[in-house]
């Protein structure tokens, strides 16, 4: 009456190695976004200061044009490298520290049409729609390339729409 046991073969085991394989994945890429946006915030916290008045009024300018009702804090940090929005509920445009004194009244209105373009398009909240997907797709290179594309894409129609808002007014 003793039947004998089953003996596990590799089929048996590949199925949850696998899933603990991507588990791990997501594990450590969620760590990754984790620390860096922390590091990020850190480094916001101690090297951002407030822009100038006219330049405030300046993006307020732009956001009224565009019809963008959120407000939105201008700031000059040595954490980024080009201008940059920031935060989903509280907006911050953060601009390289020196930057406005290197650009003109004209240039510098386009800068803010472009990042007011991603506010009202909404890429701030689908840019961590596609953070998550990509984590849980880490596995599949054609998801990464076709992210980098869609970046690269959004970008292209930020620009476009802060051209259509400029009108002739950028040279």
């Amino acid at each position: 009456n003793s039947q004998p046991k089953p003996t596990l073969g590799f089929k048996d085991y590949l199925i949850p190695s696998l899933a603990g394989l991507w588990l791990a994945g997501v594990l450590a890429l969620s760590s990754m976004v984790l620390v860096q946006l922390l590091c990020f915030y850190r480094k916001l916290a101690q090297t951002a200061a407030r822009t100038n008045s006219d330049l405030q009024n300046l993006l307020n300018g732009c956001r009224a044009e565009f019809g963008v009702t959120h407000p939105v804090e201008l700031l000059e940090t040595d954490a980024v490298k080009s201008p940059a929005l920031f935060g989903l509920l509280r907006l911050r445009l953060l601009l390289p520290r020196g930057m406005a004194g290197r650009f003109t009244h004209r240039a510098l209105r386009y800068i803010f049409l472009h990042e007011l373009a991603h506010v009202k398009r909404g890429d701030l909240w689908f840019n961590w729609l596609v953070t998550g997907l990509q984590i849980l797709h880490w596995f599949n290179p054609l998801v990464w390339i076709g992210f980098a594309r869609l970046r690269a894409d959004r970008e292209l129609a930020c620009d476009e729409l802060a051209l259509l808002r400029a009108g002739d007014q950028v040279s």
